[in-house]
C-alpha cells in the first residue's frame, strides 16, 4: 500500500468493514443532504461505480495480502446487519488478539498518583490486554 514508497507508518491493525459496492451505493442514495456536494446527491466517487468496485477488490486483496487486515463481515444473507451485530464481530476479532499488538504510538506517560482506570473507558479498550509496563511508561526519576 505504500507505506515504505510513501514513508509513512504502517499500522498495526486494519479493519475492513466487509460491505459490497452495490450495498454501499444503496445505503449512499438514501444520505441526506451534505452541504459540500451543493444540492447534488453522491459526490464524484460515490457516482463512479467502476472506482467504487475497484477500491472494494484492492481492500479484498489487501485483506488477502496482509495478516494486519481483518475483514469483518456486515452482512447476513445479503442484508445489512445492525451496528450492534458488526460491533459484536469487532469485538470477537480483537479480543482474539489480545496481547498481540503492538502500537506505533509513542508511550504515554502517567504520573505516578495515576493510573490506567482514570483514563477513559474507550481509550482502555484500545489496550486491548496490553501489559501496562509496554505501553505506559513512568517519566524517568518520578
Amino acid at each position: 500500500m505504500g507505506y515504505q514508497e510513501l514513508g509513512i507508518l504502517r499500522p498495526d491493525l486494519v479493519l475492513f468493514l466487509d460491505v459490497p459496492p452495490d450495498i454501499s451505493r444503496k445505503l449512499n442514495r438514501q444520505k441526506s443532504d451534505r452541504k459540500y456536494l451543493k444540492g447534488m446527491k453522491q459526490d464524484i466517487a460515490e457516482r463512479r461505480r467502476d472506482h467504487q468496485l475497484a477500491a472494494y477488490k484492492s481492500y479484498l486483496n489487501e485483506v488477502r495480502l496482509n495478516d494486519w487486515w481483518l475483514k469483518i463481515r456486515c452482512l447476513t444473507n445479503d442484508k445489512l446487519e445492525l451496528a450492534a451485530a458488526v460491533h459484536h464481530r469487532i469485538w470477537n476479532k480483537l479480543s482474539g488478539l489480545e496481547g498481540q499488538i503492538i502500537l506505533n504510538a509513542p508511550p504515554v506517560f502517567l504520573p505516578p498518583d495515576r493510573d490506567l482506570q482514570l483514563l477513559p473507558q474507550e481509550f482502555r479498550h484500545m489496550i486491548l490486554g496490553i501489559p501496562r509496563r509496554s505501553y505506559f511508561r513512568r517519566r524517568p526519576g518520578r
